[in-house]
């Protein structure tokens, strides 16, 4: 786990969860299981961060910032930052460490 976030009152008036983790695949097969899924495929880092719907969210963006410096061993911890999400456009807390992010990706 490298980041998570908590937001009150979201869906149904709920709090949220957020886990971030970071998993390294065992092989390059994908089994869908079409009860759950209709589709899935690997992608291009570059084809995956240029979409219109991680471009433009704040949270999703720095998440992508997180799983890249962890990829890169230089990620070590949490600190709780304040954002605002397009998902429901709420102030949350993300709980991460910013002392090697920065580097822009896309």
């Amino acid at each position: 786990m490298v980041a998570f976030r908590h937001c009150h009152f979201v869906a149904f008036e709920k709090s949220d969860l957020l886990f971030v983790c970071v998993l390294r695949p065992l092989s390059s097969d994908i089994a869908i299981d079409e009860n759950e899924i209709q589709a899935a495929k690997w992608m291009p880092f570059q084809e995956l961060v240029e979409q219109p719907f991680y471009e433009e969210d704040h949270m999703l963006r720095r998440v992508i910032e997180i799983c890249v410096a962890t990829y890169e061993d230089c990620y070590s911890g949490f600190v709780a930052h304040q954002l605002t999400s397009k998902l429901d456009g709420k102030l949350s807390f993300l709980y991460y460490d910013d002392t090697m992010l920065g580097k822009k990706f896309g």
